[in-house]
């Protein structure tokens, strides 16, 4: 096999310098042992960075230490007699307590080291306690695919599936099944004796999804081989860089041993990943959401704190049951709770898994936009009664611009370069302040958050580019103001860095059914009467040359420029939202026809 086959590198990267990124000659921090350095120098210089997990980690370790001496000296003798029952021995719940603490700092150092000293102990407190009342079933399958050891990662979810707890010999040593067949249809696991936990089903979600990226690779390198012997040429190997992502270790390892005969479609495992990702959203259906973009931060506060203090006084008066701390519940299945929780134990992984440009993330961004939800706000105060009213089922065909007896108030979000806007698009720019009443600008989230709860309230709102799709506070107020009667303008810069997932994603939740679409440069040919009303078409240029991002999914009467009148991707769109309107110029380059255009939009052309 091609030596880029064997070199790849998945998960975690291996051991280096955090500083410099140095592999040889590596020394480790003296305290904890888990991060490592190309020599003193840079060391002692990172010491500040590195000293708050350290000094817990140390704290964790030392405190482990006694209280497993101090258990081992214990007459009951619970390391013999008690394996696979610890927990229902109250004596030995503050020591898992601590091990569950230490093993959470070591997966914080974020090395390979730390992770594999983790997975040690969450394995072993499985082994001790075989019911797992503290949830470490939760946690090891991203890890160990963090580690880029895909079949021991399908093994484990697979023992879980297959296996009733109380069914398996306490004293037993394995707690997996070995050599399991992960390309075997996902109803191998769903129908065995115990149902998936949230955590474990997205684990397996992305192991089909690395998996089908791998099957995609092999397959390209073997059509090119098959043609070069059809041509009675030299097989070429795959040239470094041609893929832009690694090979992982269960299709790798087929190919090694000459196996490929017995490997799968990529389109068969594609079509279980899909599976998965519908069997994911009906479990619950906020983790897709939380996993692509993220908690509110006022939602993620205090969890640490609490973790802390409440193994620091063993406090047993907020327990379940089962004397497990309320705060290491699981949520209720279905529940955000939940959601969070499996976000918490498998974002890494994903993070992680592809290129630096986080293949899997995008892919999952893309491939769950469909079940995005519709952003419907719980109404408080005066302007959300009023957008509430104006929902996202009041999508109307009137792409009529509005008119304006005084001249608007204009808010630019401009997130990521307000000065590369103001320069890039400088005839729009000056064409926008010289008809507005005011045009201010927002650089920051909060800016324009702060802006948009002002009174009098913005008539326009002109997006510059796509860092909102990451800002869910402030895309639910814009997706208020349009409904209110805002007229919002998407442009600029925004089609030339949207990814697939986030252009979908962003208009799922406004309620249009609009997805991203090509990418190239076409002679795009105005749409007349109804969709373009004759006397704006007279202002506007009845065709320009665009290289566009383009949007699909539009209904026709929003559509104002495409190729052809059939043509089912547009370069630009208006389309009424609630009591306000929409508007989408996917031109990346700031031709000079688009300046009319968005213009026309905000009802300032003529």
């Amino acid at each position: 096999m091609s030596e880029f086959f064997r070199s790849s590198i998945y998960g975690l990267v291996p051991e280096r310098c955090v500083d410099c990124h140095e592999t040889s000659g590596l020394v480790q921090c003296d305290d904890c042992n888990m991060i490592s350095y190309c020599g003193t120098a840079h060391r002692d210089e990172h010491r500040s960075d590195h000293h708050k997990i350290c000094e817990e980690i140390k704290t964790y370790r030392n405190d482990l230490q006694l209280k497993e001496a101090a258990l081992r000296t214990h007459p009951a003798d619970f390391f013999t007699t008690g394996v696979g029952s610890f927990w229902s021995i109250r004596e030995t719940r503050p020591y898992m307590m601590t091990r569950l603490n230490a093993a959470s700092a070591y997966v914080e150092a974020d090395t390979v080291r730390g992770v594999e000293e983790a997975l040690s102990h969450y394995t072993d407190m499985i082994r001790l306690d075989r019911s797992d009342h503290l949830g470490v079933r939760n946690i090891i399958p991203g890890l160990l695919l963090r580690l880029r050891r895909e079949q021991e990662c399908y093994d484990f979810i697979k023992y879980w599936a297959t296996t009733n707890p109380k069914d398996v010999n306490p004293a037993a040593d394995s707690t997996t099944i070995k050599s399991g067949n992960a390309f075997e249809p996902i109803e191998e696991l769903l129908n065995g004796k115990e149902e998936l936990i949230l955590s474990q089903l997205v684990i397996l979600t992305l192991l089909k999804l690395r998996l089908r990226f791998d099957l995609s690779k092999y397959e390209t390198y073997h059509r090119g081989y098959i043609h070069t012997r059809q041509w009675g040429n030299v097989p070429l190997a795959p040239t470094p860089g041609l893929f832009d992502r690694p090979m992982g270790e269960i299709v790798k390892k087929a190919i090694d041993e000459n196996r490929t005969a017995s490997l799968p479609a990529a389109s068969t495992i594609q079509a279980q990943y899909q599976q998965l990702l519908d069997i994911v959203h009906a479990r619950n259906p906020h983790f897709w959401e939380l996993m692509v973009e993220g908690e509110d931060k006022e939602d993620d506060e205090g969890n640490d704190s609490e973790r802390v203090e409440a193994e620091n006084e063993e406090d047993t008066t907020d327990c379940d049951d089962h004397g497990v701390p309320r705060f290491l519940v699981p949520g209720a299945p279905g529940s955000k709770k939940e959601a969070s929780e499996a976000v918490e134990h498998c974002a890494d992984a994903w993070e992680e898994s592809g290129t630096a440009l986080r293949e899997a993330m995008a892919r999952i961004g893309a491939d769950t936009a469909a079940y995005v939800a519709v952003y419907n706000p719980s109404p408080s105060g005066e302007d959300a009664v009023s957008s509430s009213h104006a929902s996202a089922s009041t999508l109307g065909h009137d792409t009529a611009p509005m008119t304006w007896s005084t001249p608007p108030r204009i808010l630019t979000i401009s997130l990521q370069d307000d000065d590369y806007i103001k320069m890039r698009y400088e005839d729009l720019v000056t064409e926008l302040d010289a008809k507005a009443a005011t045009m201010d600008w927002a650089t920051t989230s909060q800016d324009a958050l702060n802006a948009l709860n002002l009174q009098p309230a913005y008539n326009i709102i002109l997006i510059t580019d796509p860092a909102i799709t990451h800002q869910k506070k402030l895309l639910n107020r814009v997706i208020d103001r349009i409904r209110a009667g805002a007229t919002v303008i998407i442009a600029c810069g925004f089609g030339s860095s949207v990814s697939q997932g986030e252009f979908n994603r962003m208009f799922g939740r406004i309620g249009l059914p609009w997805k991203r679409g090509s990418y190239h440069r076409k002679w795009m040919h105005l749409r007349g009467p109804p969709n373009v009303s004759a006397k704006l078409a007279r202002h506007l240029p009845p065709r320009y040359s665009q290289k566009a991002v383009y949007v699909c999914g539009m209904d026709q009467s929003a559509v104002w420029y495409a190729e052809s009148d059939t043509h089912d991707e547009a370069a630009v769109v208006f389309a009424s939202v609630g009591s306000g309107k929409l508007g989408y110029v996917g031109d990346i380059n700031g031709e000079v026809g688009s300046t009319p255009v968005v213009l026309a939009m905000c009802g300032l052309l003529g």
